[in-house]
């Protein structure tokens, strides 16, 4: 936070000119996002919101896989190991 707050005073006084700035406007300077930071957390939050969305698909197919060995009768285990793809 004191990196920031440094950060942001220094944009405020830029090539010497100085302006009257009130703890609100640093707070908001802090704040605002650059395209590209906008971008990178994207990146990030698709990184991980596919793995979870893989980890989902693979827990139903494995409930379906567990309903399908109890209503035939078969023993789950090399069912499930024939019938998973990793």
């Amino acid at each position: 936070m004191i990196v920031e707050l440094i950060v942001a005073s220094d944009e405020v006084i830029s090539l010497g000119h100085k302006e009257n700035v009130v703890l609100g406007q640093m707070k908001q300077y802090v704040e605002m996002e650059s395209p590209e930071e906008r971008l990178h957390k994207l990146v990030i939050e698709s990184k991980i919101s596919d793995p979870k969305d893989l980890m989902k698909r693979k827990a139903s197919e494995i409930d379906g896989n567990r309903l399908f060995c109890q209503k035939t009768g078969q023993p789950c285990d090399t069912l499930l190991m024939s019938r998973l793809q990793f």
